[in-house]
């Protein structure tokens, strides 16, 4: 892989008007001089989609793998440029194997929230949070959810601890889902168009699915409590963007029913050192 074009630093709007003439006449501003070096941000998202791409057992003569970013400024309140965007990405989006949101660099604390992800999801029953599976499966939810016996010790409160929110476990998953990518309900609905939707931080893939099902236990431990999950901690139990969350539920129910079939989801953490395994979940809307 080889960088072919790099830019001095990520797109503004400004920059994409620069050819534009003024109503001055004024020679144009120069152009940055591109670093030596690519930016952080940017070679850790190369890093980790080659490594996601990479190929065991291709000879070392093979043509390098080109990836193509193209990097644009879109007016939202352009109704026709809108239109043409989402028609766009969710034509490609849909035709995608995988589509793959970066949330950023790693930090201190994103190897602890990927492992909490992982071991919540491994323990969590499939049918968390369905239609009905209160009523048959009570054992699971409030007060009591049993399920969490394995991963309770992950919520425990150091000795030492006198602020909840310093919580090593808290820190890591706030940080998580509080990422600005979460944030950006725009880009977000475009993903939701994919048939397999995921994020990658690190060399670590969480789905969507997963991370929705995170959700769905917090808001059950934070409404109403749960025997093995400290009290001190549930008020500070953080939530992703409530809009953001049901755009993602609305859109693959609609397609669902449109297609008359389940849409595929990857329902297991995996780093993509490993090989991941896939899985046919059904997601709802909450009524």
């Amino acid at each position: 892989m080889r960088v072919v074009f790099l830019a001095a630093s990520l797109p503004t709007p400004d920059a994409s008007t620069t050819d534009l003439p003024g109503p001055a006449s004024m020679p144009p501003p120069p152009l940055p001089t591109p670093p030596k070096k690519a930016p952080g941000w940017l070679r850790s998202l190369l890093k980790g989609v080659r490594q996601m791409l990479a190929e065991p057992g291709v000879p070392k003569g093979s043509p390098p793998l080109r990836i193509w970013l193209d990097l644009l400024c879109i007016n939202p309140r352009d109704a026709r440029e809108e239109a043409e965007r989402r028609a766009h990405m969710a034509r490609a989006y849909h035709h995608a194997k995988m589509v793959v949101g970066w949330l950023g660099e790693k930090d201190a604390t994103s190897d602890l929230a990927v492992e909490i992800i992982k071991a919540w999801d491994k323990v969590m029953p499939r049918t968390f949070g369905e239609p009905g599976d209160r009523e048959a499966h009570p054992e699971n939810y409030a007060p009591f959810m049993k399920w969490m016996a394995p991963v309770a010790h992950l919520s425990d409160i150091p000795e030492g601890i006198k602020d909840p929110r310093d919580v090593p476990a808290y820190v890591a998953i706030s940080g998580f889902l509080n990422r600005p990518y979460f944030r950006n309900s725009w880009i977000l609905d475009d993903m939701s168009k994919a048939r397999f939707p995921a994020f990658l931080l690190g060399d670590d893939i969480v789905s969507w699915m997963q991370i929705l099902r995170l959700n769905r236990a917090n808001e059950e431990i934070r409404d109403n409590g749960a025997e093995m999950f400290p009290d001190e901690l549930r008020p500070l139990l953080e939530y992703l963007p409530l809009g953001s969350v049901y755009a993602f539920l609305k859109d693959f129910d609609n397609r669902q029913r449109m297609e008359g079939g389940t849409p595929a989801m990857l329902t297991a953490t995996s780093s993509i050192r490993s090989s991941s395994s896939m899985t046919g979940i059904r997601t709802r809307s909450r009524q």
